[in-house]
């Protein structure tokens, strides 16, 4: 995926493209009964990419949720 891409996905609306300390920070926001959800394959996102950003969010994200 590159910027162009990930930029127009950002655009549609639907989806939140953050880094993993804006995820860490809006999941926050939601309290103690909020609810993430995650759609590593969104616009055809290559599938190594989206494994990617699954390890990311496992190694840079959740830690500070637990």
């Amino acid at each position: 995926m590159t910027k162009d891409s990930v930029d127009a996905l950002r655009e549609t609306g639907p989806y939140l493209v953050l880094t993993p300390d804006e995820l860490v920070t809006q999941a926050k926001a939601l309290g103690e009964n909020g609810a993430v959800m995650l759609h590593p394959m969104a616009g055809g996102t290559d599938p190594d990419l989206s494994w990617e950003m699954l390890e990311l969010v496992e190694s840079k994200v959740m830690p500070h949720l637990a």
